[in-house]
């Protein structure tokens, strides 16, 4: 099971996740940088595996950065292809140092298919 699922087209809901360093600490995204990326799982569609869907995504913490909360309010076109994804965020600290979490795999993304037809 994915960790975010959503129908294809949908921008609701936003991806919400707490980061915690590898020590299992909560990350203090205090003055950070916040990149959400994501790309396609390998081999998902013929010759279109591997492909990165959003590759600097603006994302934000959420309430107070050393709760280490960060959120991805999806854009338009980022879920109109279904299928299976692998997701990471890349944190660069105000001192120049570069983390990406989650520190060991990935989050999980499934947008499954809209029925086809008309749209209300």
């Amino acid at each position: 099971m994915a960790d975010v699922t959503l129908k294809q087209g949908d921008t609701q809901p936003p991806v919400i996740q707490t980061l915690y360093m590898g020590d299992g600490t909560v990350a203090d995204l205090t003055d950070a940088d916040i990149l959400f990326k994501m790309r396609r799982l390998i081999g998902l569609v013929a010759g279109e595996g591997d492909i990165l869907i959003i590759e600097e995504g603006e994302a934000a913490s959420l309430g107070d950065p050393e709760d280490g909360v960060v959120k991805y309010e999806w854009a338009q076109g980022d879920t109109d292809i279904a299928g299976g994804y692998e997701a990471e965020w890349e944190v660069t600290f105000d001192d120049g140092e570069v983390l990406t979490f989650p520190n060991g795999g990935y989050l999980t993304i499934a947008i499954t298919p809209q029925i086809a037809g008309p749209t209300s």
